[in-house]
């Protein structure tokens, strides 16, 4: 099975068609068969069965107008749903159970949404609100190096502060930049990161990131849909 597939396998058995002299064998001999096909003569006498016996008579339309009704019976089943959550859950079980990358992904959110609610809790949840990111260091000191740069919207976990209490210790939750460092949350007045006060906020926050992400696409769309 494809989920189950590795690349050590997949190079051995490309490694076996390479080189096993049966399988050349049979290639040979398909590819003998192919080439006496009369490839589109046979592609037309279909085309012609298929509008002879399914479009002329109306059975393909038929056919297509019972799929549509139950693509929108279903569409409708799912816009009345009061929550698709549950439905959501099964999809991810499933995938999870097939794909070994999908359950370790599944794993990793849910252990990041546990730590963000503790955070929460704790008021030790902040996010990076300058357009232009959050430079981090190594060490609470401006004179250590940099280590990298939190993007805007990425999720902190507050670690520690500075004795002076201009410095913060922090550990990427969410987000692009580095695993942790220390950041200024006030950079001349202004908010560089902000502590995140609630869930709905949380939920904004992502939102906000991936409408930004895909901002030359969405106001497009959204403008179609009012004159709409």
């Amino acid at each position: 099975h494809l989920s189950k597939l590795n690349a050590k396998e997949l190079g051995k058995q490309i490694l076996e068609c390479c080189s096993d002299a049966q399988i050349w064998r049979s290639c040979k001999n398909l590819s003998e068969v192919m080439q006496k096909e009369e490839g589109v003569a046979f592609t037309v006498h279909l085309l012609e069965k298929f509008m002879s016996q399914d479009v002329a008579t109306g059975r393909w339309k038929k056919k297509q107008c019972a799929l549509l009704g139950r693509l929108r019976a279903a569409a409708e089943n799912f816009d009345n749903l009061t929550d698709p959550t549950p439905i959501f859950a099964m999809w991810n079980i499933d995938l999870a159970e097939k794909y070994p990358v999908v359950k370790k992904y599944a794993r990793f959110q849910v252990e990041t949404n546990s730590t963000m609610m503790q955070c929460l809790q704790q008021k030790k949840l902040w996010y990076v609100k300058s357009s232009h990111g959050c430079l981090a260091r190594k060490g609470d000191s401006l004179k250590t190096a940099e280590c990298g740069r939190f993007k805007e919207f990425a999720i902190l976990q507050e670690i520690e502060i500075s004795k002076n209490g201009g410095r913060m210790h922090v550990r990427k939750l969410r987000g692009v930049g580095p695993d942790e460092g220390w950041v200024t949350p006030t950079v001349s007045g202004k908010d560089i990161i902000v502590r995140v006060l609630s869930r709905a906020e949380c939920q904004r926050l992502q939102t906000d990131a991936v409408r930004k992400q895909f901002a030359d696409v969405l106001p497009q769309e959204e403008g179609a849909q009012r004159q709409a």
